[in-house]
């Protein structure tokens, strides 16, 4: 696992788990959104699973 234990994970999708944290701050500045654990998402997140979902089956037709 990429993410410390803040995160848990919500959903799997092609061998990639689908997290958010378990507790957010806003006003420290947490995402509210969804993260794939996967240093080839760093930095990205997602207003939603689908969102998520998506952006795997993105990367994954790059890699072919």
């Amino acid at each position: 696992m990429y993410l410390d234990n803040r995160y848990a994970v919500v959903f799997r999708y092609k061998g990639y788990a689908i997290c958010t944290l378990k507790i957010a701050a806003p006003a420290q500045e947490d995402c509210l959104g969804y993260v794939i654990d996967d240093e080839s998402f760093l930095g990205k997140s997602f207003e939603s699973v689908g969102e998520a979902m998506a952006e795997i089956d993105r990367v994954k037709l790059e890699q072919i």
